[in-house]
């Protein structure tokens, strides 16, 4: 995850430098945000703690119409930095059986995103944003990619920008597995997915 999200920056710090920095912004940040089982708003919360990093540089066309590219790693802040999966995992005593919580998944999500913007003051602006792509859930090896659409509202004042992002769309891999060492079984159900992220981002490229 580590791996892709830094290839990811990379290549997409490439794009930004075949243009004119006099039209980019580009902005890095990081986010907190929650898991939804099923469609949000009718779906039950199921994890609070993930966190999201991202850049995303925009090309903007006119005053108020910007076009980008996004790159974002998220998941539970122990599984990001490599350590050990959080709890959650539930275990069938009478099976033999270690069922895994969605939430312990990791993702990678890139959009191309349409970004609609209005300056209130010489300081302070407010956009909506739309941006479509992919979201790839993983857990030990096992992936699920699914088409993702991710509307956000913000605001920017200075170089920060602070923005809500709902990621919809996208479905958890499935699977089972049985260890010969542990004589254990290991399942993971497939649901839907929606991720509600409120992140605070750092202008790196002025327009």
């Amino acid at each position: 995850m580590k791996a892709l999200f830094l290839t990811s920056f990379f290549l997409i710090s490439l794009w930004v430098s075949g243009f004119s920095q006099s039209r980019f912004s580009t902005f890095i940040g990081i986010g907190m945000g929650a898991h939804f089982e099923e469609r949000f708003p009718y779906a039950e919360k199921t994890s609070n703690g993930r966190v999201a990093m991202f850049i995303t540089p925009y090309y903007r066309f006119s005053s108020m119409y910007s076009i980008g590219l996004s790159a974002m790693a998220s998941g539970r802040i122990s599984s990001l930095l490599g350590g050990a999966p959080p709890p959650g995992d539930y275990y069938d005593p009478l099976t033999n059986t270690m069922i895994v919580n969605f939430n312990n998944l990791n993702t990678s999500t890139f959009l191309v995103k349409n970004r609609l913007q209005q300056t209130l003051t010489k300081r302070i602006g407010l956009y909506v944003d739309l941006g479509i792509g992919i979201t790839t859930y993983s857990y030990t090896g096992h992936t699920r990619t699914s088409l993702a659409i991710v509307p956000e509202l913000g605001f920017t004042i200075g170089q920060f920008q602070i923005s809500a992002a709902l990621i919809t769309g996208g479905r958890t891999p499935v699977f089972t597995e049985f260890s010969n060492f542990s004589n254990m079984t290991t399942t993971m159900n497939s649901i839907e997915s929606t991720r509600l992220y409120l992140g605070v981002s750092y202008k790196i490229i002025q327009l």
